[in-house]
């Protein structure tokens, strides 16, 4: 399940900070909104039934029975993930000052993106094998510094990579100057839980490398908490670009905003070396 989450977040995110997803959401109509959720579990299906590579036992009906609830499954938690993000940005629940009917369209409007990242993570994304890993030739030793270094390094483009894609926009903005000081801790609080699930508890390849790795930069905390901070740094650095900074004021709300893809994409940096 955390493979899927860590896929759904990754691949989401940029269209969970998108302002026309949440208009869309909004407008659409209740059949529509069905269609779509429908069209989710069948593309979630076409990727368990066409494009994984996981070890399949059953054929026939059982075989389709069994797409169909990967297919569910991948929709089910793609809307829990959209339904958290919205609610930590401020786009359903209270803070939304919308009615519930807004709310429903925009977890609906956000389960495709989401469960297509979920299906991705889950069919097509190779998994931790440790003793895979302990099969393939070894690699020349890296000190520590080294090793730390390149998961920086790695963090800071991964980080660059997916917040440019965010920081133009006037999401931040709305998201950022309208989060209350608790909503902020929230924020930050969740992106170092959801990169650290990414990195360290998904399972993607290569996780129990990750683990082994010497060094108490290396340990997974430190290592997660090291690479928010960089999302931060990489965060204010682009806002400050992009002119998205108004005021003094709005310099923490806003980097803390902006950190959640930012911290994203840095987990997706440190999966890729």
């Amino acid at each position: 399940m955390a493979h899927g989450v860590a896929g759904g977040l990754i691949f989401g995110i940029p269209l969970l900070f998108t302002m026309e997803m949440w208009w869309t959401g909004a407008t659409m109509s209740r059949y529509e909104l069905a269609a779509l959720v429908v069209s989710s579990v069948v593309i979630a299906m076409a990727f368990d039934l066409f494009i994984g590579f996981g070890d399949h036992d059953s054929t026939g009906p059982s075989r389709v029975l069994d797409a169909t609830s990967e297919g569910v499954i991948s929709v089910a938690l793609a809307t829990v993930i959209a339904t958290f993000v919205l609610l930590l940005t401020g786009r359903i629940g209270p803070a939304s000052d919308t009615d519930l009917a807004v709310w429903v369209g925009r977890i609906a409007a956000q389960v495709l993106p989401v469960s297509i990242g979920v299906a991705v993570a889950n069919q097509v994304i190779p998994r931790d094998s440790a003793s895979t890993d302990s099969g393939t030739p070894s690699t020349p030793k890296m000190s520590t510094a080294k090793h730390a270094a390149r998961d920086l390094g790695a963090a800071v483009a991964g980080a660059l990579l997916v917040s440019l894609n965010v920081a133009p926009t006037d999401e931040v903005r709305r998201i950022g100057e309208r989060a209350s000081a608790a909503e902020l801790v929230a924020l930050a609080v969740f992106s170092l839980v959801a990169t650290e699930l990414i990195v360290f508890e998904a399972g993607w390849a290569g996780q129990s490398k990750r683990h082994a790795q010497p060094g108490l930069l290396q340990s997974p905390w430190v290592e997660t908490v090291i690479s928010y901070l960089a999302a931060l740094l990489v965060s204010l650095a682009i806002l400050a670009t992009f002119s998205k900074l108004p005021s003094t004021d709005s310099l923490i709300p806003l980097s803390i905003t902006l950190g959640l893809p930012a911290a994203l994409g840095a987990a997706a940096g440190r999966l890729a070396v």
